[in-house]
């Protein structure tokens, strides 16, 4: 339950399970670690297959499929996924199979840093039609998982991520203690959200925020963790941004952040569907969003909610964060967020995991 937006939909999910119906959840993990692990819910029992690697867990899930009898296992991200699919074909105990697509395939394996997205490619194409529902959790993601797979034409259904709750806007409310956002300082903040990888594409949102600064009177503040911080932080000093740009690493509460913040940028090279500008729309932030596939040209509705620029180009990426700090018109649209507000949703997931109509 690491700080992902995967493990996010995940506690979102479970989370509204839990509150609003009687069903008895388990939340199995291959380690119960990471730090969305204390925000689930009391009425979810955690079961820990304590494995050192998602390879390593077929054993502990083939034994808790077997003693516990589950109706319905919900899985998300390719790895996953083929894990658990193995693991249900191995049972004794035959049970309903979910699984949620969480990446777009192809820019996933364009990236040459990502060893392990074209080794699974075959096991997916293997495992996947054996589940009784595959989720896209966004069309373009379905699409392009079925032109890389050929899979998912006759059990691929698309329902989107429960990704608003209740609990987010009396968060987006508590304090911050972040020295920029103290009274007094009217400087905007530019915000962005996400682990420091390659996938976000960080040394491109700093590139084009040094393009911003030299105009504009702003600062850009990062969120998040990752394998990529000493490189940022050393183009951050290269650049001459020490005074402008915090990188201060994971938060708790996000939400506070998005609703205090001036604008907020999305500059990853591939998602499914970023939850975080999701999140930063519904929290008033106004939005500027690299057009990557998947997912913010379907959450911006094609530039009406927001900035869409293209992918990888920092100029485009500078101009579309110039024009959202100078609209003084802005206003979020509720119609922006309602197709992801969680009790939205949630019913169309029952359905694939009862494997009957639900609401």
């Amino acid at each position: 339950m690491v700080d992902g937006g995967a493990e996010r939909v995940t506690l979102n999910l479970i989370n509204h399970l839990a509150e609003h119906y009687s069903y008895q959840l388990d939340l199995v993990l291959v380690e119960a670690t990471g730090a969305f692990l204390e925000q689930v819910s009391g009425q979810v029992r955690v079961i820990n297959l304590n494995a050192s690697r998602t390879l390593f867990s077929v054993r502990g899930l083939v034994k808790y499929i077997n003693d516990e009898k589950p109706h319905a296992i919900l899985s998300g991200m390719d790895y996953v996924n083929v894990i658990s699919l193995i693991s249900v074909k191995i049972a004794r105990h035959p049970v309903r199979t979910v699984a949620c697509l969480h990446i777009n395939m192809s820019a996933q394996l364009a990236n040459p840093s990502v060893f392990r997205g074209r080794f699974i490619t075959p096991f997916v194409r293997l495992t996947h039609p054996w589940a009784d529902v595959i989720v896209a959790t966004s069309k373009g993601c379905g699409e392009d998982f079925l032109k890389v797979t050929g899979v998912g034409h006759d059990n691929m259904e698309f329902i989107y991520n429960p990704t608003i709750t209740d609990a987010i806007l009396p968060r987006a409310r508590e304090q911050i203690e972040h020295k920029w956002f103290s009274d007094g300082d009217d400087t905007p903040v530019i915000l962005a959200v996400g682990r420091l990888a390659h996938q976000k594409n960080f040394a491109l949102l700093i590139d084009a925020f040094a393009i911003v600064s030299a105009t504009s009177n702003a600062r850009l503040l990062i969120l998040g963790d990752g394998a990529d911080r000493a490189d940022l932080e050393k183009k951050v000093v290269d650049l001459g941004l020490s005074e402008s740009v915090d990188m201060p690493g994971f938060v708790d509460n996000p939400y506070a952040y998005m609703a205090a913040c001036e604008v907020f940028a999305l500059s990853s090279r591939y998602e499914a569907l970023p939850a975080v500008l999701i999140e930063a729309m519904y929290c008033g932030a106004k939005c500027v969003a690299a057009d990557c596939p998947s997912g913010p040209r379907e959450i911006l509705d094609n530039g009406k909610y927001g900035w869409l620029v293209p992918v990888g180009d920092k100029e485009a990426l500078a101009s579309g964060l110039v024009s959202a700090l100078a609209d003084t018109q802005y206003q979020p649209n509720p119609k922006s967020w309602e197709p992801f507000v969680d009790h939205n949703v949630v019913g169309q997931y029952l359905s694939a995991l009862l494997g009957t109509e639900s609401s």
